[in-house]
């Protein structure tokens, strides 16, 4: 799920992710970080759909969204991360960050191969690890 579906109604008419969540990250490096508050990420529109939207922060330990940290597009191969609040970002350079997509679609059309990964242990601890990779077969304009 990306961040446009996620932005539907429930069943109680309430906003929120419902039943499904979110499964597909584009995983960037933090690459720079300012004194002005700011990190440029290694993932621009080459990598990310803005199409509805920008992609949301998520935390590589829970997969839940980091608050009041926001996804400006940097152009093709950057984007940067700033806090909406003005609190510190706590960012350094060669940290690892994962963006939920904004729309998936598009967002899957810019890449040859999915990565599939889990956790080791069950329940959520314990380190990533590849399970599988897989082919994006429909990939480019005219497939």
């Amino acid at each position: 799920m990306d961040v446009d579906y996620s932005k539907n109604l429930q069943s109680d008419q309430k906003p929120g992710p419902g039943v499904f969540s979110p499964s597909l990250f584009i995983l960037s490096t933090v690459v720079s970080v300012s004194e002005q508050g700011w990190a440029v990420v290694d993932a621009g529109m080459k990598a990310v759909s803005l199409d509805s939207g920008a992609p949301r922060i998520v935390t590589l330990d829970t997969l839940k969204h980091v608050p009041n940290v926001e996804y400006i597009c940097g152009g093709d191969e950057h984007g940067i991360l700033k806090k909406t609040d003005g609190s510190p970002l706590r960012y350094s350079v060669g940290d690892m960050v994962l963006l939920q997509p904004g729309h998936c679609d598009p967002t899957v059309n810019l890449h040859d191969y999915f990565t599939v990964v889990s956790k080791r242990q069950a329940g959520g601890s314990g380190s990533w690890f590849v399970k599988e990779i897989i082919d994006v077969a429909a990939r480019g304009p005219g497939h």
